[in-house]
């Protein structure tokens, strides 16, 4: 029977139609496979992860207690408590060297590293790894018969950090990668304290003996400046922006401004009486000044040039530590006793919010050395934490020392952690 026209056409191009799809689906078999990618459900806490460290001191003379089921072991002599800041927790106790003095974080939390004036050496974990974290530990000595180095005071960058040996007049600068020593850069007389350019291509010293401070080029680990700054050089901080280093004078009551792009003093501002601590607030762009002699902290506008003093807030009787929160809401000042306190204070309208009494944190020669933070505040403006050298020790009565976490949101103590070593004297958070 003849196929009209169009009956052809219509059954032409249907087995036209199938032949490419069976080419397609030929082709396509090989070169795409459809893959259904889950979109993962929200779980654990979104809060940003940090960390506080705790240095404790020793008492190498007492029986370690049992810890509870399940609980890290309790360590007495030298150690450092790692807390966990969004959960309140110890999350590891780390054993030190003999008198550990001072710590700090290397940024991104790399290594945390612990300065023992003890025994001459420098600790360093990884804090991310909690409990189970390895201690390495490395000589700051050139030679096992040098003197005691008198080692106080660690700051540490990306790749570097920086120690300084007070007894020797020097700074050792320790590569981070090996965990060794790349050089000593002999410096002014009794250096006691450092902070380094983020970048890390220059730290500057303080000397308190010969009222300077170094500064260390990291190009060739050589003092290429020694700069005059006030009577009794101590606490030193560094702007956000790398600008500018500030440098407390205890002895005169002022504080110098150095220009790190020029390295010369551009400004010195007389604040209270007997400035111990330094803290730079990045938020409001400014520097906390705690006057322990003259009962005050001196705020110090960091917008200006030259900077200028902002206000000064009275306090009670012999402020030894402040700590601002980062969201720029308020500061809060420490005071040692039996028990202590903290008062609270308005960062923007500078008056005083209230007072939070934490435990016995009365330090045996009355005020705490130079490396001695007991207050800092966490970021996220969460947690503000206070050490105590004589606190209660819920754990243990045997070891005396505890943490008290205040919790900022209505300015209470939620918890005084227990110290598993005798005698907390430093604390910093990241």
């Amino acid at each position: 029977m003849p196929i009209s026209l169009n009956a052809f056409f219509r059954r032409f191009f249907l087995t036209g139609f199938l032949f490419v799809l069976v080419l397609l689906w030929a082709g396509c078999e090989e070169t795409y496979r459809p893959v259904a990618n889950p979109i993962p459900a929200p779980g654990g806490n979104p809060e940003a992860t940090h960390y506080a460290l705790v240095v404790n001191s020793n008492d190498g003379s007492m029986t370690p207690p049992s810890p509870p089921p399940g609980a890290p072991p309790i360590t007495v002599g030298p150690s450092v408590t790692e807390i966990d800041v969004s959960g309140d927790s110890n999350i590891g106790n780390h054993v030190a060297g003999l008198n550990p003095v001072h710590a700090a974080f290397s940024p991104g939390f790399a290594i945390a590293y612990v300065v023992n004036q003890g025994d001459n050496t420098l600790s360093a974990f990884s804090p991310i790894s909690g409990v189970g974290s390895t201690v390495y530990t490395i000589p700051l000595q050139q030679s096992s018969t040098e003197p005691n180095a008198g080692a106080s005071y660690v700051t540490a960058v990306s790749g570097v950090a920086f120690v300084t040996e007070s007894a020797l007049n020097r700074v050792a600068v320790v590569n981070t990668a090996g965990l060794n020593i790349q050089a000593f850069v002999p410096v002014g007389v009794n250096p006691v304290s450092v902070a380094a350019t983020s970048d890390g291509r220059k730290a500057y010293v303080v000397n308190q003996g010969s009222n300077t401070v170094s500064v260390i080029s990291t190009k060739d680990n050589t003092n290429i400046a020694n700069l005059p700054v006030g009577s009794t050089p101590g606490p030193i901080t560094i702007s956000s922006d790398n600008n500018y280093v500030f440098v407390g004078n205890e002895g005169d009551g002022t504080v110098s401004v150095i220009d790190t792009n020029a390295d010369v003093v551009t400004n010195t501002l007389t604040v209270g009486s007997n400035p111990t601590e330094l803290v730079w607030d990045n938020n409001l762009q400014r520097l906390y000044v705690v006057d322990t002699g003259s009962a005050a902290i001196t705020i110090i506008d960091g917008h200006t040039f030259p900077q200028t003093i902002l206000r000064t807030v009275s306090t009670s009787a012999t402020p030894v530590a402040v700590a601002p929160l980062d969201n720029g809401a308020k500061f809060y000042v420490l005071f040692l006793g039996n028990p202590g306190h903290v008062e609270v204070y308005d960062a923007l309208g500078f008056y005083k919010r209230g007072s939070v009494t934490v435990d016995n944190n009365a330090m045996p020669n009355g005020l705490p050395a130079l490396n001695q933070v007991l207050l800092t505040a966490a970021p996220g403006s969460t947690k503000v934490y206070a050490v105590n050298y004589n606190g209660v020790n819920s754990a243990n009565p045997n070891i005396t020392g505890s943490t008290s976490i205040i919790r900022t949101l209505d300015d209470t103590v939620t918890l005084n952690l227990p110290s598993p070593s005798p005698h907390p004297t430093f604390v910093t958070a990241q």
